[in-house]
């Protein structure tokens, strides 16, 4: 049984043509606008080549390419990036490491110190004299605040070199 179904058409390459040329349909003659109007396989290629050519065009604006001399430039910025930041990385590692000793080293003389300072009673006492509680109220707070407040001094001991440090940085 042969099938009477036709799948070619004679004036599909005409309208193909013209819809990637972008002239489908204003600007393309009376006679090929009739005969896809009456060929259901030219108005099937219009009509998709017609989406198809809308996608290309879209794709083509959206992934335009920058200009070379820009994305040479953009290759040698980051080529200078990464050298530098290769470069300091052993200073930054000797910076942290010496902060980490200074630390460890502020905590060791807390620790050894400890007791030395609490010998030093008279020097003590115009520390604390100076302060705008007096040593009875200090006497009578509870642990947690005495242990706040020791902790708030500690870690602004710690923490204000490390501010000025990244203040004058200069990276």
């Amino acid at each position: 049984m042969a099938s009477d179904v036709v799948t070619v058409c004679r004036f599909e390459d005409d309208v193909l043509t013209a819809v990637r040329a972008g002239c489908w349909p204003p600007r393309t003659d009376d006679d090929l606008q009739a005969h896809v109007a009456g060929c259901p396989i030219c108005a099937e290629v219009a009509e998709v080549g017609s989406l198809l050519a809308d996608e290309w065009e879209a794709a083509r604006i959206e992934g335009a390419l920058p200009h070379a001399s820009l994305v040479w430039w953009r290759a040698e910025l980051r080529a200078r990036e990464d050298a530098v930041r290769d470069a300091t990385w052993p200073v930054r590692s000797a910076h942290v490491v010496a902060v980490g000793c200074v630390v460890a080293l502020l905590a060791a003389l807390g620790w050894v110190g400890a007791d030395w300072l609490l010998e030093q009673r008279a020097w003590l006492a115009t520390f604390v004299s100076a302060l705008p509680v007096s040593p009875a109220e200090l006497r009578g707070a509870s642990p947690l605040l005495v242990g706040a407040v020791g902790l708030a001094v500690a870690c602004s001991l710690v923490i204000a070199p490390v501010a000025l440090y990244l203040a004058l940085a200069r990276e």
